[in-house]
């Protein structure tokens, strides 16, 4: 049985926040909705609506108000001018996998490709920098191992790679849980929680990292023409792919990242698009984040991430097509295993006699794969309403990763069972745990009584989230266009979800190859517009003999053969009469 099908509450609808009487939304942004959008974000001064509407480019960023970003770029300076072997340890995800390219371009075209040894590791080596890795590097040569996106926590794999010899330098995004490791230099805008730029992921980190060292001199974009953007394609991938919130920094990286992206001569992305059969032209940050990033992850999710790697360095066009092949394929067989584990998911979850009303959901089994236990996890939260944690059993050890819902930190519930585990980290909204499987039912009731304690109200209702009430003489397309000016859109910087009330049904029917989709078309004569609710087909029903109907959902342009139309993306639907 799907997890789909597991019934639940529908939506609960909440209105958008009415806004005072005194506010001066002119003062706040000239267009009236845009300034209404801006305020019900909690952009409520000019200041701070100039600064997420400007338009500066990331380039005027500081890299130095990371923390000892100073004392990284003087041990790698040196590094570089006496000619040092360095490597690099990225983490296995897309956000590793882009920092590990983006950095090692950089390095070599400074110190050519023999001075500098990258490294990603398989999931079978956990979380973290490996000693496996360490090992490899030391290997190498390197007396410099930089860890990118990883190693904040990593104390005995740092402490092991300064014993054979390498100073560490660590770029990371992680939650710091017990200080810094000794004797590294550790950049992670974490350190200084109400600090700057802590909106970045391991990939900005990367890039703020690169752009100290072209202030140092150094020639690291020579590679690339020397042209400083061209590096944006894979910080984009990168920081849209990891969820990194889409704004401060991350707004400036992604807005310019995007157009780079669009127009990438680099060899490996080219093939991605080709393979993938995207529209550059067309590539958003919600493309990114269900298209080009998870393929990016499938491979080191069900094989070996030295292939997006590779990928993604690779300046041959031959390889680039094998490379981008093998991707798509493993994002296919990664589909397919993924659809069979959430069909044991949903069996598990309804042998559960509480499952209706059950706070933290936390299931295993041998034949799941870790690399997708994570993903997993998150369609149980955005299903269930509760913390999840999926992990694959082997050889007596849980291993896996948890997703949480909005206000409860899944890292904070972490600590109270932290005894019965063997490792664990992550943040507030996901984390990895190692435990031996003998201990599972006491770190699920430790879980449990955590959650119970710190009085969360579970499980959440699925919500839907209204910005703004559209009114029928807003529907035009002019109106849809002056939302771009808010894109990118994704993570901390949600594309607006309208409310239309009562709005005459013309029409509705199925759409869609299989006939899954339902589209809507309301208004008046003169004044229509189409409604789809994508995978909304079985809801047809509900519309039978209506005759108006309440609208959630977001506003956007629809071309087809050169003609544009409004249309609306639903989140759901009433109906009204």
């Amino acid at each position: 049985m799907p997890l789909d099908h597991i019934v639940r509450p529908k939506p609960v609808w909440i209105p958008p926040e009415p806004i005072p009487d005194d506010v001066d939304l002119a003062a706040l942004y000239p267009h009236r909705l845009i300034a209404s959008l801006l305020w019900r974000r909690g952009i409520r001064t000019p200041e701070s609506a100039a600064a997420f509407m400007s338009t500066e480019g990331p380039e005027t960023l500081d890299p130095h108000l990371l923390p000892n970003m100073d004392r990284a770029v003087a041990r790698v300076a040196r590094a570089l001018r006496s000619g040092e072997h360095i490597g690099i340890f990225g983490d296995y995800d897309a956000d590793g996998i882009t920092s590990t390219a983006a950095l090692y371009r950089a390095l070599i075209s400074v110190i050519g490709d023999a001075k500098v040894t990258p490294f990603v590791p398989n999931r079978e080596d956990g979380y973290g920098v490996s000693r496996r890795g360490v090992h490899h590097l030391a290997d190498a040569g390197c007396t410099l191992m930089i860890a990118v996106d990883t190693g904040s926590n990593d104390h005995d794999a740092i402490a092991l790679a300064q014993s054979l010899g390498m100073d560490v330098v660590i770029l990371d995004h992680h939650e710091v849980e017990d200080g810094e490791p000794e004797g590294s230099v550790l950049v992670n805008p974490q350190l200084h929680p109400e600090g700057a730029y802590t909106e970045l992921t391991g990939a900005g980190v990367a890039y703020l990292f690169v752009l100290a060292l072209a202030r140092e001199g150094f020639p690291v974009f020579h590679i690339d023409a020397d042209d400083p953007s061209r590096i944006l394609d894979l910080i984009t991938l990168g920081t849209v792919t990891d969820v990194g919130a889409l704004q401060g920094a991350n707004r400036k990286i992604v807005r310019a990242g995007l157009d780079v992206l669009r127009r990438s001569s680099r060899t490996g992305i080219q093939a991605m698009i080709r393979h993938g059969e995207f529209n550059p032209d067309t590539l958003t940050s919600d493309r990114i984040s269900f298209g080009l990033g998870p393929r990016l992850n499938a491979i080191g999710r069900i094989a070996d991430p030295a292939a997006a790697l590779r990928l993604l360095l690779t300046d041959d066009i031959e390889e680039a097509n094998d490379l981008a092949m093998l991707l798509e394929q493993a994002n296919h067989t990664r589909r397919l295993r993924t659809n069979d584990i959430l069909a044991d998911v949903a069996e598990k979850i309804l042998r559960l006699p509480d499952w209706e009303t059950r706070p933290f959901i936390a299931l295993h089994a041998p034949e799941w794969e870790s690399g997708l236990v994570g993903p997993i996890a998150n369609k149980i939260v955005e299903k269930m309403g509760v913390p999840a944690i999926v992990m694959q059993e082997r050889n007596g050890v849980l291993s896996g990763s948890g997703r949480s819902v909005h206000g409860v930190d899944l890292l904070e519930l972490l600590r109270e069972a932290e005894p019965l585990m063997t490792r664990y980290g992550g943040h507030a909204g996901a984390g990895g745990v190692t435990l031996p499987a003998e201990n599972f039912e006491a770190w699920n009731a430790a879980i449990l009584a955590a959650i119970a304690e710190k009085g969360h109200t579970l499980p959440q209702p699925p919500v839907v989230t209204l910005h703004a009430w559209l009114p029928e003489q807003a529907w035009r397309l002019d109106v849809a266009r002056v939302l771009q000016q808010l894109q990118p859109f994704g993570h901390g910087n949600a594309e607006p979800i309208f409310g239309i009330e009562h709005a005459r049904l013309i029409r509705y029917s199925t759409m869609g190859r299989e006939k899954n989709h339902l589209k809507l078309v309301i208004g008046t004569l003169g004044r229509e517009m189409e409604a789809i609710l994508w995978g909304g087909a079985g809801r047809s029903h509900e519309l039978t003999l209506a005759t108006h109907v309440d609208l959630a959902g977001t506003l956007g342009i629809n071309e087809w053969q050169g003609v544009e139309r409004l249309q609306m993306v639903l989140k759901d639907f009433h109906r009204a009469d």
